[in-house]
């Protein structure tokens, strides 16, 4: 009885795989494959569709468009079309800064309306032209190029150094230039090209004038003209010559024959003492305007320095600077020629550093507010950056720090 059953259940199996098997594939040769083949039938004709209505709206565009593009044609002709873009376009070349060479295009070749048109409608005209020129005359022809009411792009274009650079030698700028420009004969246009229509000038967004300051030959430009135009524009900042005093007159440790140093402090600013002395290299410092080192106010040479004051150099006149005297305060009584005779000063007055002075003094920013800036803007006129000192916490004065760490370099004038 026992084998029965089980013949039974094995034999209800076997008929449950057969009969699923034969109708897993008789449906899907019966109705899964139909269905797929219908369904990319379907996606092609929808395909199909689609690109004969996209068609169908690109003619009428084109039909809605055709009277703008007909003013703008070449004319039918291929030699009067080559003849007469070639005069218009190459003056306009030279005109930018470029010293050009065009070549006439080759035989007319044709381009199709549309993907399933065969029959040749509209006909490209290509330019070759070989320039000689900068980054920015580039820019003006091409600017120029777009500006022109003409169905014509610019294809190709290349740009390389004409010249070789050196360390001996400043590069210009100077580029060779390979443009590839096409023109378009619209088919059954005949038009003649005429450029005195002032209306006939396109209007273009693209701004072409910041190509020369972003020159990848020479580098960006665009920061020189900001920071050259920042320097005499009018700078909101604090006065800083009014918080700019001798702080200290010591002995020098380091210098021969018990030579005299000051120091200038700047209580305005979180700033270092800046050591001074009479030897060359030491006797000269800058003030500025400003945190980044960017607008000069003053640059001072110090001439002589007493127990308890400083004789300084601004411009072509001198001034005394007594002790906790802040500068702005020593600049409003310049010494005479008599005092200068008795201080025995008038040898010590260096008439080119008041050259190099009164040039700077030119570019001197307008004073227009008050700003706190949290770094220092007072430096010594090294090259390298001030040399710094600390008071120490007896009261005896600053203290020489040889190698101090952290020292801001000083830009340069």
């Amino acid at each position: 009885m026992n084998n029965d059953s089980a013949k039974r259940i094995v034999l209800t199996v076997v008929i449950l795989i057969v009969g699923g098997f034969a109708l897993y594939v008789t449906g899907n040769k019966i109705v899964y494959q139909p269905y797929v083949k219908a369904k990319n039938r379907l996606k092609v004709l929808e395909d199909d569709v689609y690109e004969k209505e996209t068609a169908v709206n690109r003619f009428k565009i084109d039909q809605a468009n055709f009277a703008s593009w007909n003013k703008m044609s070449l004319p039918s002709d291929f030699d009067v079309a080559v003849s007469q873009y070639h005069g218009i376009v190459k003056p306009i070349l030279e005109t930018s800064g470029l010293s050009v060479e065009m070549n006439d295009p080759p035989p007319a070749q044709g381009v199709t309306g549309g993907g399933t048109q065969k029959k040749v409608r509209h006909t490209i005209l290509p330019f070759d032209v070989r320039a000689k020129g900068t980054a920015a005359a580039v820019a003006k022809a091409l600017e120029a190029l777009q500006r022109l009411p003409i169905l014509h792009r610019v294809k190709t274009l290349e740009l390389e150094r004409a010249e070789s650079v050196t360390l001996d030698k400043e590069p210009t700028g100077k580029l060779n230039v390979h443009m590839v420009i096409e023109a378009m004969i619209v088919y059954g246009a005949n038009n003649t090209l005429s450029l005195g229509d002032a209306e006939k000038q396109r209007a273009i967004k693209r701004p072409y004038e910041l190509v020369k300051d972003r020159n990848p030959f020479l580098g960006p430009q665009i920061e020189k003209v900001i920071k050259e135009k920042t320097i005499v524009d009018s700078f909101s900042g604090p006065d800083v010559p009014l918080f700019t005093v001798l702080n200290a007159i010591s002995t020098s440790p380091v210098a021969d024959n018990g030579e005299r140093e000051a120091f200038l402090s700047n209580r305005i600013y979180d700033t270092k003492f800046i050591r001074l002395r009479t030897a060359p290299g030491f006797d000269t410092f800058k003030i500025f305007a400003d945190q980044d080192f960017a607008r000069p106010l003053h640059r001072c040479k110090v001439l002589k320095i007493d127990d308890r004051e400083i004789y300084y150099q601004l411009g072509e006149d001198v001034y005394k600077m007594t002790i906790y005297q802040t500068l702005k305060e020593s600049m409003k009584h310049s010494l005479d020629q008599k005092q200068l005779d008795e201080l025995g000063l008038t040898s010590l007055v260096d008439a080119e550093f008041s050259k190099v002075s009164d040039a700077e003094a030119a570019k001197r920013p307008a004073n227009t507010g008050v700003r706190k800036a949290p770094t220092a803007n007072v430096g010594r006129d090294t090259g390298s950056g001030p040399q710094s000192s600390r008071t120490d916490k007896t009261g005896k004065g600053p203290q020489n720090q040889k190698g101090q760490k952290g020292q801001k370099k000083e830009r340069g004038s």
